[in-house]
């Protein structure tokens, strides 16, 4: 894709199958269509298979229902909500450090980190989105776990390389999928999902007190969506109101990406810090004199805030490791002008993020781990399209602050106990593949792992 970009410049027209794309990375214009023109370009690309739980999903729906849908959504997300998640991040990277010493022990000191960040990112989606009493760090063969693991991953396929070949079979192979291994795990999901949804309305039906309510994901929906349902009842409005299958395909969708973006964000960040000591020393520095020895989760979330290298680590780690390579993507309806060219109505506007970050032009020397590239006042000095890897606009992560915080979490615990060092099945440079928009080491991280003196 570089050598496209660096022979026809940066927008470059080509065929998905049999679907027209562009491949926009003129900074510029790629803030006109995320931002400034994001009424233009308000829809993502169709779905490779239209079936839910996707298809009613903040990535399936489309105009008004998904506007409807994301401002009810948005206050999930909001760092008051957070700050009452920090409970469950923090109670389930506390059992990543006592797996991780046992580990220790009986490993000579090499930890297969892919496995950890994995277990760590499951635990913590399942319990913060669903209330989902499971220890699949202490359990990994959990049926559902397993199920929602295998479904992220599984999204390589040859039914999704057919779609993604020929676009219009994604209608016929719709009623098709629930009869797969695929969609089995789909419908394993879901159920769950639906089945927890089912416990939440009995307890309100007995009017249990607030205090005993679930505090996670789902409970924060079912909740703004009845404020948000109420409020059109008294309205006699005829605004679009929200579903439970809304509910349930934004459950799944907060699981799978959730669980596959930020364990494999957290294990590079961790081989990163492996292979520049002296970086992993400048971050263990701020930490370890950050806060003394234990803390509430509360006081811990308030303290992350201010912990700047903390933030430039993570920020380079997902300029170098855009986790999600092809994501960022835009249907343009109808004929319009960009970068002074004329877009047929119908084509897909592909934001290359892996290349804008790796771009020398913009990032000197790309290939190298340089947190000093997020030093304070980075945002005044590159445009704000160079660094994309939630999106921009509108459109962008919903998840953004739920899966920085827990970033942030997992490596203010693991730093500041441990030192990560290269293992000789380590010592190697990373190779990766991209099944199908994200990106995944070939072979599992192994890291040399030891505990500080304290």
């Amino acid at each position: 894709m570089d050598e496209w970009i660096q022979k026809y410049g940066p927008l470059v027209g080509i065929y998905c199958g049999e679907v027209p794309c562009v491949l926009l990375s003129d900074l510029d214009a790629i803030k006109e269509c995320l931002v400034k023109r994001s009424h233009e370009f308000r829809d993502r690309v169709p779905l490779l298979i239209n079936a839910e739980p996707l298809k009613s999903s903040l990535l399936g729906i489309k105009g008004e229902e998904w506007k409807m849908v994301r401002s009810v959504l948005n206050p999930t997300f909001s760092n008051a909500k957070m700050r009452m998640i920090s409970r469950i991040i923090d109670d389930c990277t506390n059992t990543t450090v006592q797996i991780v010493d046992q580990r220790i022990a009986s490993s000579a000191g090499d930890v297969d980190i892919s496995a950890m960040a994995q277990g760590l990112t499951m635990d913590t989606i399942a319990k913060s989105v669903l209330g989902w009493k499971c220890e699949y760090q202490r359990n990994p063969e959990d049926p559902f776990l397993t199920s929602l693991r295998e479904t992220m991953i599984g999204a390589d396929n040859p039914i999704t390389d057919v779609t993604m070949a020929l676009p219009a079979v994604r209608w016929f192979l719709a009623p098709i999928l629930p009869h797969t291994h695929y969609g089995k795990m789909f419908i394993c999901v879901t159920e769950s999902v639906r089945e927890v949804i089912k416990a939440r309305r009995l307890l309100e039906d007995e009017n249990r007190e607030k205090e005993s309510r679930a505090v996670d994901m789902l409970q924060l929906m079912l909740d703004a969506r009845h404020k948000s349902n109420a409020k059109n009842d008294n309205s006699c409005s005829d605004r679009l109101s929200m579903t439970d299958q809304h509910v349930v395909s934004n459950c799944f969708i907060a699981l799978g990406g959730g669980f596959e973006t930020t364990s494999l964000t957290l294990a590079l960040l961790l081989d990163e810090l492996a292979r520049n000591p002296e970086e992993q020393q400048k971050l263990y520095a701020e930490l370890s004199s950050a806060l003394p020895g234990d803390v509430t989760p509360e006081v811990l979330f308030d303290k992350l805030q201010d912990l700047k290298r903390l933030e430039m680590v993570i920020n380079e780690g997902l300029r170098k490791y855009p986790p999600l390579v092809f994501f960022t993507a835009r249907m343009c309806y109808p004929d319009t002008e960009l970068a002074g060219k004329i877009i047929p109505g119908g084509t897909r506007v592909i934001v290359p993020t892996w290349n804008i970050h790796r771009n020398p032009d913009l990032w000197p020397n790309p290939d190298r781990f340089n947190p000093e590239r997020f030093s304070e006042g980075w945002e005044k000095e590159k445009h704000p399209a160079s660094y994309v890897p939630f999106g921009m606009g509108p459109r962008e992560c919903i998840g953004k602050k739920f899966a920085l915080l827990e970033l942030k979490m997992a490596i203010f615990k693991l730093v500041r106990r441990y030192e990560f060092s290269l293992s000789p099945q380590s010592a190697s440079a990373l190779k990766f593949e991209v099944p199908l928009i994200s990106i995944n080491p070939v072979k599992n991280i192994v890291l040399h792992v030891k505990r500080r003196c304290t």
